[in-house]
Protein backbone atom coordinates (compact mmCIF):
# COMPACT_ATOMS: atom_id res chain seq x y z
CA UNK A 1 0.00 0.00 0.00
CA UNK A 2 2.99 2.10 0.76
CA UNK A 3 4.64 1.99 -2.22
CA UNK A 4 1.60 2.31 -4.19
CA UNK A 5 0.40 5.48 -2.49
CA UNK A 6 4.10 6.80 -3.39
CA UNK A 7 3.59 5.83 -7.05
CA UNK A 8 0.68 8.28 -7.02
CA UNK A 9 2.28 11.27 -5.66
CA UNK A 10 5.75 11.07 -6.92
CA UNK A 11 6.76 12.84 -9.82
CA UNK A 12 3.17 13.75 -10.62
CA UNK A 13 1.60 15.52 -13.64
CA UNK A 14 5.22 14.11 -15.08
CA UNK A 15 7.33 16.18 -12.66
CA UNK A 16 5.51 19.56 -13.58
CA UNK A 17 5.44 20.43 -9.99
CA UNK A 18 8.79 19.87 -8.86
CA UNK A 19 10.17 23.45 -8.59
CA UNK A 20 6.78 24.25 -6.35
CA UNK A 21 7.76 20.93 -4.24
CA UNK A 22 11.27 22.46 -3.83
CA UNK A 23 10.05 25.46 -2.67
CA UNK A 24 7.81 23.47 0.16
CA UNK A 25 10.48 21.01 1.16
CA UNK A 26 12.44 24.31 1.45
CA UNK A 27 10.12 25.84 3.56
CA UNK A 28 10.56 22.33 5.98
CA UNK A 29 14.25 22.46 6.09
CA UNK A 30 15.65 23.20 9.83
CA UNK A 31 17.05 26.73 8.77
CA UNK A 32 13.69 28.32 8.69
CA UNK A 33 14.26 27.59 12.84
CA UNK A 34 16.64 30.70 12.44
CA UNK A 35 12.68 33.01 11.52
CA UNK A 36 12.96 32.46 15.48
CA UNK A 37 15.88 34.84 16.26
CA UNK A 38 14.21 37.70 16.33
CA UNK A 39 11.37 36.43 18.99
CA UNK A 40 14.34 35.79 20.76
CA UNK A 41 14.75 39.15 21.42
CA UNK A 42 11.67 40.59 22.41
CA UNK A 43 10.92 39.98 26.04
CA UNK A 44 7.17 38.76 25.34
CA UNK A 45 7.84 36.43 22.59
CA UNK A 46 11.08 35.32 24.26
CA UNK A 47 9.47 32.56 26.00
CA UNK A 48 7.24 30.82 23.57
CA UNK A 49 10.22 31.38 20.88
CA UNK A 50 12.29 29.31 23.38
CA UNK A 51 9.85 26.61 23.81
CA UNK A 52 9.80 26.30 20.19
CA UNK A 53 12.98 25.42 20.19
CA UNK A 54 13.24 23.09 22.55
CA UNK A 55 10.35 20.94 20.98
CA UNK A 56 12.28 21.62 17.33
CA UNK A 57 15.15 20.07 19.58
CA UNK A 58 12.95 17.36 20.63
CA UNK A 59 11.75 17.01 18.09
CA UNK A 60 15.24 16.27 15.70
CA UNK A 61 16.37 13.76 18.53
CA UNK A 62 12.82 11.83 18.12
CA UNK A 63 13.27 11.31 14.49
CA UNK A 64 16.92 10.58 14.84
CA UNK A 65 16.39 8.16 17.10
CA UNK A 66 13.73 6.61 15.07
CA UNK A 67 15.59 6.80 11.73
CA UNK A 68 18.45 4.43 13.75
CA UNK A 69 15.68 1.77 14.91
CA UNK A 70 13.77 1.51 11.96
CA UNK A 71 16.65 1.50 8.78
CA UNK A 72 14.07 1.91 6.03
CA UNK A 73 15.63 2.90 3.23
CA UNK A 74 14.83 5.60 0.84
CA UNK A 75 12.10 5.16 -1.76
CA UNK A 76 14.88 6.62 -4.51
CA UNK A 77 17.38 4.08 -3.18
CA UNK A 78 15.15 1.18 -3.07
CA UNK A 79 12.73 1.67 -5.78
CA UNK A 80 13.52 0.45 -9.24
CA UNK A 81 13.00 3.66 -11.40
CA UNK A 82 13.01 5.79 -9.08
CA UNK A 83 15.21 8.74 -8.56
CA UNK A 84 15.40 11.79 -6.15
CA UNK A 85 14.37 14.55 -8.20
CA UNK A 86 16.03 17.42 -6.66
CA UNK A 87 19.73 17.34 -5.67
CA UNK A 88 21.34 14.43 -4.32
CA UNK A 89 19.26 12.03 -2.30
CA UNK A 90 19.26 12.58 1.35
CA UNK A 91 22.34 9.86 2.74
CA UNK A 92 20.44 9.31 6.22
CA UNK A 93 17.28 7.06 6.76
CA UNK A 94 14.02 7.02 5.43
CA UNK A 95 11.57 6.69 8.53
CA UNK A 96 10.18 8.88 9.97
CA UNK A 97 10.16 11.98 7.21
CA UNK A 98 12.06 14.83 9.59
CA UNK A 99 10.40 17.63 7.50
CA UNK A 100 6.82 16.34 8.35
CA UNK A 101 7.79 15.98 12.03
CA UNK A 102 8.96 19.66 12.12
CA UNK A 103 6.31 21.22 10.41
CA UNK A 104 3.79 19.43 12.22
CA UNK A 105 5.32 20.43 15.39
CA UNK A 106 5.09 23.67 14.40
CA UNK A 107 1.38 23.66 13.44
CA UNK A 108 0.96 22.08 16.69
CA UNK A 109 2.40 24.17 18.63
CA UNK A 110 1.39 27.74 17.28
CA UNK A 111 -2.26 25.86 17.19
CA UNK A 112 -2.14 24.57 20.95
CA UNK A 113 -1.18 28.17 21.76
CA UNK A 114 -3.44 30.31 19.50
CA UNK A 115 -6.30 27.76 20.78
CA UNK A 116 -5.79 27.26 24.68
CA UNK A 117 -3.45 30.41 25.88
CA UNK A 118 -5.21 32.72 28.21
CA UNK A 119 -4.00 35.39 26.46
CA UNK A 120 -5.27 34.73 23.13
CA UNK A 121 -7.68 38.01 22.36
CA UNK A 122 -7.78 36.70 18.40
CA UNK A 123 -11.55 36.07 17.06
CA UNK A 124 -12.13 32.50 16.19
CA UNK A 125 -12.68 32.82 12.67
CA UNK A 126 -9.38 33.94 12.27
CA UNK A 127 -7.45 31.14 14.91
CA UNK A 128 -9.40 28.93 12.44
CA UNK A 129 -8.07 30.30 9.11
CA UNK A 130 -4.39 31.11 10.49
CA UNK A 131 -4.45 27.55 11.93
CA UNK A 132 -5.51 26.29 8.61
CA UNK A 133 -2.96 27.94 6.44
CA UNK A 134 -0.55 26.39 8.97
CA UNK A 135 -1.48 22.88 8.24
CA UNK A 136 -1.80 23.14 5.03
CA UNK A 137 1.83 24.39 4.20
CA UNK A 138 2.78 21.62 6.80
CA UNK A 139 0.53 19.14 4.25
CA UNK A 140 2.26 20.35 1.26
CA UNK A 141 5.49 20.04 2.82
CA UNK A 142 5.03 16.50 3.72
CA UNK A 143 3.93 16.13 0.26
CA UNK A 144 6.92 17.78 -1.34
CA UNK A 145 8.94 14.86 0.62
CA UNK A 146 6.95 12.33 -1.10
CA UNK A 147 6.73 13.87 -4.67
CA UNK A 148 10.73 14.56 -4.88
CA UNK A 149 11.11 10.75 -4.19
CA UNK A 150 13.09 10.73 -0.87
CA UNK A 151 10.16 9.53 1.12
CA UNK A 152 7.17 6.83 1.27
CA UNK A 153 3.70 8.34 2.37
CA UNK A 154 4.09 5.99 5.92
CA UNK A 155 7.20 7.83 6.73
CA UNK A 156 5.44 11.15 6.06
CA UNK A 157 2.66 10.19 8.34
CA UNK A 158 4.41 9.04 11.09
CA UNK A 159 6.73 11.91 11.13
CA UNK A 160 3.50 14.22 11.25
CA UNK A 161 2.18 12.34 13.85
CA UNK A 162 5.42 12.34 15.74
CA UNK A 163 5.18 16.32 15.02
CA UNK A 164 1.45 16.56 16.17
CA UNK A 165 2.19 14.97 19.57
CA UNK A 166 5.40 16.90 20.71
CA UNK A 167 3.78 19.90 19.17
CA UNK A 168 1.42 19.78 21.89
CA UNK A 169 2.90 18.43 24.74
CA UNK A 170 5.61 21.31 24.14
CA UNK A 171 2.97 24.42 24.23
CA UNK A 172 1.06 22.30 27.18
CA UNK A 173 4.50 22.46 28.78
CA UNK A 174 4.97 25.99 28.30
CA UNK A 175 1.40 26.87 29.05
CA UNK A 176 1.80 24.86 32.31
CA UNK A 177 4.98 26.72 33.32
CA UNK A 178 3.35 30.22 31.99
CA UNK A 179 0.23 29.67 34.83
CA UNK A 180 2.55 28.30 37.44
CA UNK A 181 4.85 31.54 37.06
CA UNK A 182 1.63 33.39 38.03
CA UNK A 183 0.45 31.14 40.46
CA UNK A 184 -2.86 29.99 39.25
CA UNK A 185 -3.60 26.38 37.50
CA UNK A 186 -4.37 25.15 34.32
CA UNK A 187 -7.63 23.19 33.85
Amino acid sequence: MDEYLFRLVYGAHGGALTHVAVVFTLLGEGWVTLALLPFLVTRRYRGPALALLGVFAATAVAVALLKLAFHRVRPCNALPGVSCLWLDAPTDYSFPSGHAAGSFAFVAFIGSLVFFSPESRTRPALRLAGCGLLLATATCIALSRVYLGVHFPGDIAAGSCLGLILGVVGARVHLRSQVAGRGTTLE
